[in-house]
Formats: structure tokens, C-alpha cells, sequence
């Protein structure tokens, strides 16, 4: 008798302990009444209630590790992925100490990546949901393994709008739209988004908050890196391009920063850009990185590696506001950041160099640097010379679209802005539950 295929969802650490009601919660519920398979990894431990633990199943444990077959073509596929060894900083310094030697940590990517493709042929999964892009090393070994199986998967995915998520089918490599009409109030979120100089010089209250042993290389970087900020008269008044760096390890750097998981790769391709247009690049740190350092992503030597590149390169002082550098400014730089909307929001070009928000955006006053530098320079040559209501109608125009196609809170901006932050962020956390269950009646109906 051939065993009807089943779906399963990773739910990860999207569900916090607000959310359940007497111990229960109603998407635990839901999916486990639809016999829907809820799985984690044993292996990077996330927040599951202890009502539904036992019901939770994890690709990684034993049960799909015995398996008597292995697929080597597959094993070489996914080991070769870049990611892997970086993601190892995400895990606790006593679990990457324990497994320090190289050799131990390849025989439990192995594991993974036997136990993945164990789990998913045992358990005839046909199809999977991603509550988010997998960022720990075991759901990103998870995922890489399904694509090259070819399962169905679907992930959620960040969009421009924060309260709207947009949902991909990663093998064909598209948007899935929402078929739901929504309510657009585009014009509270454009205007909430134009910066206005009129409180730009306020500066910024700023902590510092230390955990463990990072104390110590938190504080040398942070003290070195204001050391060699710039006043603002040296660049403000001429013609620069300002980087916004995104903290490390994070989802919008590992794995959507792609290549560039090395930001200092982005900034030698931005310093170089800015040179031969006789530009001055300013650079600007991520202000939570006082609060989640890592001295593997950042050191001195990070800023010194920076300030030895060629052109004329500024460290802006992030306890300032923003506000001045990016209206000023002749173009934005970024990752996969948020502060890239913002931009093209005030009719400044930018460049991403990473997975941006900004899927499906069509247009040239976005360019994502994934050609070659003189490519990327003949773009952002083109880029600089647009007219600025050229490029304020690209994004109104995508953002009108992808208001349209993505899921999420079909509430007006401005209601949501006047919510109690506490009250806004559990309407987002619900509306991912209902999200979820969307794109199941979406799956079923395929089937």
C-alpha cells in the first residue's frame, strides 16, 4: 500500500512563551490536528513548549540516523556549501569548543546531512514550510538537503513592510502570491519613511550590554572604532556614499548575505567603486552590535582592514542619527538592511549585496551586486544619474505590488503605528501562525 505523502513545518524559535494560553498553543494545535509533522533539530535547541516536546519530531535524533543507505552525490552537494563552517559561530562557545577539531565537526555535519535525507524518505515527506530562512547549522544542512532531493519547500521570508512577509517556492525560485486582496494604505507607510532633518542632531541614548567573556573584546573594539570616527564636517558637505554594516551572525548576513557573509568583501567593492567615481565612502556599524558582539565577526582588525583599502574612506559615529548621512548622501549601501527602503523611499539610489527585502523588485535604482565589479560599476554609474522621480515611482510602484502578493496583517499602517509595541508585536506573531495556515490550504490545493 503506498503511503500518502505527508507535509511538515518548521516553527524554530518564532513562537514565544506569550503565546500559549493554559499551556496551549493554538498553532501547536492546529498543525498537530491536521496531522501535520512539526519537526526541530535536537542539535541547535529552540523554545518548544513542553505540552508539545514529545510531539515535536527531530530530524537529527537517532531514530534517522541508522539508516542502511547513504546517497554520496548528496553528501557532496551539501558539504560544499561555503556556509557551513561559518554557521559553527552560531552555536554556544562550550558546544564549539567541545567539537573544536575539524574532523569532529565534518562527521557531525555527515550526520546531519544523513540524517536529513533519513528523516524525510522515512517519514515520505512531500512537502515543507519554513517559518523563516533556516540561520543555525542543522536546519541550514536540513534545507540544502531538501533542495537537492527536490522537495517542496516554501520559506517566509522578510519583506519591506514589517508587519508583511512574502512566501517563496525555493525550487522554482519565485513569489507565491497571496490570493487574498489586501488593504493598501501606501501612502502612511511612504510618509512615515521620509526623513524629515528636523531633530537630526539629537543624539542617540547608547548601552552597551555585555555578555560573559565578551566583555573584554567588546570593549576594545568599541573604544578603538570611536577613535576613529570622523566629524561629520569632513564628508557631509561633499559627494559620499554611506555602507550600512548589519550585525553578526544574523539571518540578514548568514545566509542572505551570500558571498558577502563577509562584509569586508562588500566594503573593498564599495571603496573600489567609489574611487574610480571620485567618491568618498562613509561607513556606518550597526549600534546593536554593542549588544550582541561576537569578537569572530568584529575586531580591530576588522577596522583597520577597512581603512587600509584604497579612496577615502569615514567612520560616522553611530551614536548619531542617521537621518542627515542618508538624505545627503549620493547613494546607499547595504546588505540585505531595511535601511535600503528607507533610501529609495527619499530618491537615493542603493546597492544591495545580498537578499534583500526587496524581492521581485524590477527596476535600476536598486542594483544587487552579483556581476562583475566593472558590470556593477556601469550600474551604479547609470543609477547615480537617475532622475530623482525616476526613482521614487520604482519603489512606490514595487511596493504597491508587493503589498499585493504578500501575507501578513491586513490592518492600515497607521492603525499599526499607533499600537502599543508589546500589543504589534504579538499581532505579528499571530499573524505568522495564520500565514502558516495559508500556505497549507496553498500546498493541498497544488496536491
Amino acid at each position: 500500500m503506498t503511503r500518502k505523502p505527508k507535509v511538515a513545518i518548521y516553527l524554530g524559535s518564532n513562537l514565544t512563551k506569550s503565546q500559549l494560553f493554559n499551556g496551549v498553543n493554538p498553532i501547536y494545535e492546529k498543525l498537530l490536528e491536521k496531522n501535520i509533522i512539526i519537526f526541530a533539530s535536537k542539535t541547535f535547541k529552540e523554545f518548544i513548549p513542553k505540552k508539545y516536546f514529545e510531539k515535536v519530531i527531530f530530524f537529527d535524533s537517532k531514530n534517522y540516523k541508522d539508516f542502511n543507505n547513504y546517497d554520496l552525490d548528496l553528501i557532496r552537494l551539501v558539504i560544499s556549501d561555503f556556509n557551513i563552517p561559518l554557521l559553527w559561530s552560531r552555536f554556544h562557545r562550550n558546544f564549539r569548543y567541545k567539537n573544536r577539531r575539524e574532523i569532529s565537526r565534518f562527521e557531525i555535519e555527515l550526520d546531519l546531512i544523513n540524517s536529513a535525507r533519513n528523516f524525510i524518505k522515512k517519514e515520505n515527506i512531500s512537502n515543507i514550510i519554513f517559518s523563516y530562512e533556516p540561520h543555525n547549522l542543522p536546519m541550514y544542512i536540513f534545507k540544502k538537503v531538501c533542495y537537492h532531493m527536490r522537495v517542496n519547500t516554501i520559506t517566509i521570508k522578510t519583506s519591506p513592510f514589517f508587519s508583511r512577509v512574502f512566501a517563496v517556492s525555493d525550487l522554482e525560485n519565485k513569489i507565491i502570491p497571496n490570493i487574498n486582496k489586501t488593504k493598501t494604505d501606501l501612502n502612511h507607510f511612504l510618509n512615515d519613511n521620509i526623513i524629515s532633518l528636523d531633530t537630526n542632531h539629537t543624539k542617540k541614548h547608547f548601552n552597551i550590554k555585555f555578555f560573559d567573556l565578551g566583555l573584554l573584546h567588546n570593549l576594545k573594539y568599541h573604544y578603538y572604532l570611536r577613535k576613529k570616527f570622523s566629524e561629520r564636517r569632513n564628508f557631509l558637505e561633499t559627494n559620499y556614499v554611506v555602507m550600512f554594516l548589519q550585525v553578526q551572525p544574523e539571518q540578514t548576513t548568514l545566509p542572505d548575505g551570500d558571498i558577502f557573509v563577509s562584509q569586508l568583501e562588500a566594503v573593498k567593492i564599495s571603496a573600489s567603486l567609489c574611487k574610480q567615481l571620485d567618491l568618498k565612502l562613509v561607513i556606518r556599524e550597526h549600534p546593536s552590535t554593542g549588544k550582541y558582539f561576537d569578537k569572530n565577526w568584529r575586531n580591530k582588525s576588522f577596522i583597520d582592514k577597512i581603512l587600509s583599502f584604497e579612496g577615502d574612506i569615514f567612520f560616522d559615529d553611530y551614536r548619531l542619527s542617521n537621518k542627515e548621512i542618508i538624505k545627503n548622501s549620493k547613494a546607499v549601501v547595504s546588505t540585505t538592511g531595511t535601511v535600503l527602503v528607507e533610501a529609495l523611499i527619499n530618491q537615493i539610489p542603493v546597492i544591495a549585496f545580498g537578499k534583500s527585502p526587496l524581492l521581485g523588485f524590477n527596476g535600476h535604482s536598486l542594483i544587487q551586486a552579483r556581476s562583475s565589479e566593472k558590470k556593477l560599476l556601469e550600474l551604479f554609474k547609470f543609477a547615480l544619474k537617475m532622475d530623482k522621480e525616476d526613482i521614487y515611482r520604482e519603489i512606490v510602484n514595487y511596493l504597491q505590488y508587493a503589498h499585493e502578493i504578500s501575507f501578513g496583517i491586513n490592518k492600515s499602517y497607521s492603525i499599526l503605528k499607533e499600537m502599543p509595541v508589546e500589543e504589534l508585536w504579538e499581532l505579528i506573531r499571530t499573524s505568522r501562525n495564520e500565514i502558516i495556515m495559508d500556505l497549507l490550504k496553498i500546498v493541498n490545493e497544488e496536491n
